[in-house]
């Protein structure tokens, strides 16, 4: 049985952006190439994905353990020194990741989740999220991206958290592993 997986723009990093506008290949709109029965596309422009963004498990365990340590410790030192947070919890252990806001501002949860090697997000603002490990060829580091929005992970805690710390200094984007670095 022919496989194909729609990615988004990960075979050329300016993907996205030049066909901006037009709409994504429908699974009925594309061919194998002969001799093929199992690939990866990019939705926006149709060409095969390199193998090489795909990571290994090593590669897997260790960047998302260095990613959820790295969100837990930011979001301890965001909220102890938040002001308009009186009620807040955050809890890390065994690859999940709870940051309980408050009744007001809901919790979010970040996950690690090995059988797909990605990170799951459920927020109270944009719902449930997952996201792949992209490490494109020739680059030392990746980032997390959804797949079906092209935002990364580190973005959309970056503009909700925005939202949530108000007058305060937030820069989930200067953290290891974003689209920034």
């Amino acid at each position: 049985m022919n496989r194909i997986r729609l990615h988004l723009a990960l075979s050329n990093s300016n993907c996205q952006r030049r066909f901006a506008g037009f709409a994504p290949y429908k699974l009925s709109d594309l061919a194998y190439p002969s001799g093929s029965s199992n690939m990866d596309i990019c939705v926006f422009c149709g060409n095969p994905i390199d193998a090489d963004y795909i990571v290994d498990d090593a590669t897997y365990d260790r960047v998302c353990a260095e990613t959820l340590d790295t969100l837990s410790d930011y979001f301890d030192d965001l909220i102890d020194s938040a002001v308009n947070l009186p009620d807040y919890d955050v809890v890390y252990g065994d690859g999940v990741l709870s940051v309980d806001l408050g009744p007001v501002n809901g919790m979010y949860v970040i996950n690690r989740q090995k059988p797909s090697k990605q990170i799951w997000l459920t927020s109270p603002i944009s719902g449930q999220k997952r996201y792949d490990y992209i490490l494109p060829p020739g680059h030392v580091t990746g980032h997390w991206i959804d797949q079906e929005t092209g935002e990364t992970l580190h973005e959309i805690l970056q503009e909700e958290m925005g939202q949530k710390f108000r007058g305060q200094s937030v820069n989930f984007l200067m953290l290891p592993y974003t689209s920034q670095n």
